[in-house]
This record gives C-alpha cells, sequence and structure tokens, in this order.
C-alpha cells in the first residue's frame, strides 16, 4: 500500500508528537477562521491561513485506510462523525435563527401582527433554512458548517476511489499518483464548468468539486511534507519567507484560476506544517489551541450564531454600529458556556461520547 513506507519507523516514534502539533495547527487555522468572520480589520487579507482549505489538505494528510477494511465501515465512521453532527446542528440552529429572532421581535415592537402572521413568517424562514441545509450551506446562522457536509463527501467519495485503486486493482505507487492527479484535474475542470457558468448546484457540489483537489493533494505529498520537516532550518526558513510573501502579495490572483491559485494555498500551507512541527507554544497558547481543535464541531457553529445575533440585534433592534471588538468578546464568552453545554449535555448531537465540564474546557494535553 502507498503511504509512507520509507518512513514509517520514523512516523511511529513521533506519532505522539504529531498530534500535538496537529492539534495546535487545527486550532491556529480555526482561530483565524473565527477571527475572520467576526470582520478583524487586520484579518481582512485574503490569505492562505484563513482559508477552510486547509483543513480539507490537513484531512488528506492524516488519511489511513489501515483503519477500515471496506467502504460500509468507512461511511459508517464518517456518518457518525460528520454527517450527524453536520445535520443535528444545522436542524438546531435553523430553529433559533438570529434573523428570524430578530425579525419577529421587531415586527412584535412594530404592533400589528397577529400571532399566525408570527407563525406563519417563522415557518418560512424555518423551510429556507432547511433548503439550505440540504444544498450543504447549512443555516444562514451556522453558515461555517458547509465545510462539515463537503468534507463528509468528499473524503467518502475519494475513500471510495482510493479503496478501489489499492484494495482492488492493487496498483503500484506511481501508478496511483497518476490516477489522483487524473482526479485532481476531473474536479478543477467540473469546478471551472460550475463557476463559470454560475450554476447553483445542490449539495454544494461547487465546494466539492474545489476543495477535493486540497484533500487528494494532502494524500499524495505527505511523503514530501514529511520530507522538509526534517531539513535543516535555513532551508526552513528560507521556504517560509518565499511562500510567506508570495501568499501575502498573491501575484497568482492575477491568473483568475482555481487551480493556479492552489499553488499559492498549499505552499503556504506546507510551510504552516513545517512550523508546527518545529516550534514548542507556551503551555497555555498551545492548551487553548488544542482545545479549539478538540471541540471545532462546537466553536464553527456557536461563532457563526453569536456574530450573526449581534449583528442582526445592531441593525435591528438597537440601530447601532456593529463593533468587532465586542463581537470577539462575545463569542470568546459564548464558548465557555457552549463548549461545555454541548459535551457534557448535547453531546449526542456531535456524535461524541458525553464527557465532564471539566473535561471539555481542559487546556492540558
Amino acid at each position: 500500500m502507498f503511504l509512507l513506507k520509507k518512513n514509517m519507523m520514523h512516523n511511529e516514534e513521533k506519532s505522539a508528537e504529531r498530534l500535538v502539533w496537529v492539534d495546535n495547527l487545527k486550532g491556529y487555522i480555526l482561530l483565524l477562521v473565527c477571527l475572520f468572520h467576526l470582520h478583524v480589520p487586520w484579518l481582512l487579507v485574503d490569505s492562505a491561513p484563513c482559508k477552510m482549505a486547509t483543513f480539507f489538505f490537513l484531512s488528506g494528510f492524516l488519511f489511513n485506510l489501515k483503519r477500515y477494511d471496506s467502504i460500509k465501515s468507512y461511511v459508517y465512521s464518517k456518518t457518525k462523525t460528520l454527517l450527524q453532527p453536520y445535520l443535528c446542528l444545522s436542524i438546531l440552529f435553523a430553529l433559533i435563527d438570529p434573523e428570524t429572532i430578530c425579525n419577529i421581535v421587531q415586527m412584535v415592537k412594530n404592533g400589528g401582527v397577529t400571532f399566525n402572521e408570527i407563525v406563519l413568517f417563522y415557518g418560512r424562514n424555518l423551510f429556507l433554512n432547511g433548503m439550505n441545509t440540504i444544498y450543504g450551506h447549512s443555516a444562514n446562522s451556522s453558515f461555517s458548517l458547509w465545510f462539515v457536509w463537503t468534507l463528509y463527501l468528499v473524503s467518502i467519495v475519494f475513500f471510495a476511489f482510493h479503496y478501489f485503486l489499492i484494495c482492488k486493482l492493487k496498483l503500484k505507487k506511481y501508478t496511483y499518483v497518476v490516477c489522483c492527479l487524473s482526479y485532481i484535474v476531473i474536479c478543477f475542470w467540473s469546478a471551472h464548468i460550475i463557476q463559470t457558468s454560475q450554476l447553483n448546484t445542490p449539495f454544494n457540489l461547487m465546494g466539492f468539486f474545489s476543495k477535493s483537489p486540497y484533500f487528494v493533494v494532502g494524500v499524495v505529498v505527505k511523503p514530501l511534507v514529511m520530507y522538509l520537516m526534517r531539513t535543516k532550518l535555513w532551508y526552513l526558513f528560507f521556504l517560509t519567507v518565499f511562500f510567506g510573501v508570495l501568499s501575502y502579495y498573491d501575484p497568482l490572483r492575477e491568473w483568475n484560476s482555481i487551480a493556479k491559485a492552489m499553488i499559492r494555498d498549499v505552499s503556504f500551507i506546507v510551510c504552516l506544517f513545517i512550523l508546527f512541527d518545529r516550534i514548542h507554544l507556551f503551555f497555555l497558547i498551545g492548551g487553548v489551541l488544542r482545545n479549539f481543535a478538540r471541540n471545532a464541531l462546537v466553536i464553527l457553529p456557536i461563532h457563526c450564531f453569536v456574530f450573526v445575533l449581534y449583528k442582526k440585534a445592531c441593525i435591528i433592534l438597537f440601530q447601532c454600529d456593529y463593533r468587532y471588538m465586542v463581537g470577539l468578546f462575545l463569542v470568546l464568552l459564548s464558548f465557555f458556556v457552549a463548549i461545555p453545554l454541548f459535551r457534557n449535555k448535547l453531546y449526542f448531537l456531535l456524535g461524541k461520547e458525553k464527557i465532564s465540564v471539566k473535561e471539555s474546557l481542559r487546556i492540558g494535553d
């Protein structure tokens, strides 16, 4: 089977350590995504680390066929860990959609509205949020959950492709890589057609075709990334500075191509991998990032919900300007409430086991 045969012993020795840096990286990217959605001014630059593509690349990087003996077992596992949380959380946040609630409060304040009209308005918005969920975009108040559905679709389709090539056809390493490159080309071509035709595809197929290449590249370049992680520090410094400048100034944006833009994203993501494998974060910072990583399914929808609620309340109820520092404070405060709530009381929505409040907020290893 193709996956890092030469580096097997080295990987086994570093498995525990790699889990730490992987969680640190997950938490770091998740934090940037939250800050980006909150419109923090110094994060409005369209930079690669703020993109969810990093999670798809990381998922491909950690892809492991050995844990599953059939497509059925893989689909069952991903359905429990990805599809179930996506559907349950989308329904939950559709029921408490802040935009709908704020509009209803405004309707009641203005007067002249009946109970039946409120019920009809609520039902209409609930239906629209339900349609968004079916289309793979989740409810308006939990828009980041599109990532969970798309990762579910991307991982299952590629697993079936991978399983067929490796377990059925028993292809060799280089033939397998060629097949993966063909898979990437097909995905790019499909995404280009959907984008240029401005098609509104169901099940977020645009997200599937545009993000699948990141997942597949994560699988294919894993040996190269592991090699770069063992390079000399001066070489690491050169790579980081070069691709950091490339990502910041973004010259590839002028090419207007999904495929060519991915070169910049993947290059910067690889540099992030190398950096987080080398650096040792201060206990508190690393602990918080790892807690974020463990509770990603809570943080993704909650920060969106609080952001939308605060923003709509500013516009509809209080007639004041949105202040990102207030939004940031409210989001961080909501994490202290939501993480224990979902991990201790509503854990079944996430497809996870019940843990104590203290354990859910733990920042140690």
